[in-house]
């Protein structure tokens, strides 16, 4: 479990190391300094989350080919075991994907207030090619790695979703934040019932409600009814 004590509130000791000296003895790091070294520690996590996984994925189907019989109780019980481990060691290095996501929102501004758009497409790793989708005259850090995703654009072209090191851990804290806290949740919810209100990308679209006994419902979508005098929107309730 060494891996927990590496990765465990290292944006925080980062940041003290970082003004004690060791990276740059003779004063603080600058902003851009800073966002090298810590886009250098957000690799290595997301490095380790894709070895994780891909080693819960191998033991899970290990673990598929040893039949129920008695002889095999025990052998069992060992892989549920490891991979009870290996997940307890992927939500620490999700945490800590996570706090560095935080990190990285907390710091844009510094960085923005010191380079152009050009010099954090340079940061990012941008193919030159992909500038020209680029249509705002400044955009910001956060605006770039987790809404247009130029980081590494060269690299991630053809891949089915973008997976890359900044973006995940930027994108893990936004998921965190709309997720655990009470503004993240308002805003989460007031998105998607615009999304499935009239006029909406999902209108028309049934919806499904997690009930507190874990079961699902399911609500049929609104039904617009059509008059003489106009159009009204008709809701129904989940069933």
């Amino acid at each position: 479990m060494q891996p927990n004590k590496q990765t465990a509130g290292m944006a925080e000791r980062l940041y003290m190391a970082y003004n004690a000296g060791p990276w740059q003895p003779r004063g603080q790091c600058t902003a851009t300094a800073t966002f090298l070294i810590v886009r250098h520690y957000a690799r290595s996590i997301h490095q380790n989350i894709a070895n994780v996984r891909a080693k819960i994925a191998k033991a899970k189907r290990q673990a598929s080919l040893i039949d129920d019989s008695p002889f095999n109780r025990h052998r069992k019980k060992l892989m549920s075991d490891y991979i009870e481990s290996l997940s307890a060691l992927a939500r620490t290095h999700r945490e800590s994907q996570q706090r560095f996501g935080r990190f990285i929102i907390d710091m844009a501004p510094s960085i923005d207030a010191v380079t152009t758009m050009t010099q954090r497409l340079e940061l990012l790793n941008c193919n030159p090619a992909d500038q020209a989708d680029l249509t705002e005259p400044d955009i910001g850090l956060v605006e770039l790695i987790a809404v247009y995703c130029v980081e590494d654009s060269a690299a991630h072209r053809r891949d089915e979703f973008n997976d890359r090191p900044l973006h995940a851990a930027v994108n893990a804290e936004i998921l965190r934040f709309m997720r655990e806290t009470r503004e993240g949740r308002a805003a989460s919810e007031k998105i998607f019932d615009e999304a499935f209100a009239p006029g909406g990308i999902f209108h028309g679209m049934p919806t499904y409600y997690l009930q507190p006994d874990g079961t699902m419902k399911r609500k049929a979508p609104a039904l617009v009814l059509y008059e003489a005098s106009g159009s009204r929107v008709i809701e129904r309730e989940p069933s």
